[in-house]
């Protein structure tokens, strides 16, 4: 969940299999998935005062992650135009 190119069927399947191995909610697996993106985004723009990089690059990375997790929230937890992949996982 923290990599940064995953895929909404990848996600819902990873969380749908959290769901149901350790009896959680999908509200505590959608807390989960936030803290580990929001760990990455923190990852990054710390990592870019020792890495050399330019603020500019960082700050593309950041908003393209930033961008992936709303896409991913949205297909797999909300889906406004289909039901959400999780609905459709855990039927």
């Amino acid at each position: 969940m923290k990599q940064k190119d995953l895929s909404p069927q990848t996600l819902g399947e990873t969380l749908c299999a959290v769901i149901l191995l350790q009896r959680v909610t999908p509200l505590q697996v959608f807390e989960e998935f936030l803290d580990l993106r929001k760990a990455v985004i923190i990852g990054l723009l710390s990592s870019s005062k020792s890495s050399g990089l330019p603020v500019a690059d960082t700050l593309c990375e950041t908003i393209a992650l930033l961008q992936s997790t709303m896409e991913l929230v949205d297909r797999t937890f909300i889906g406004l135009s289909d039901p959400s992949l999780l609905e459709k996982y855990l039927g």
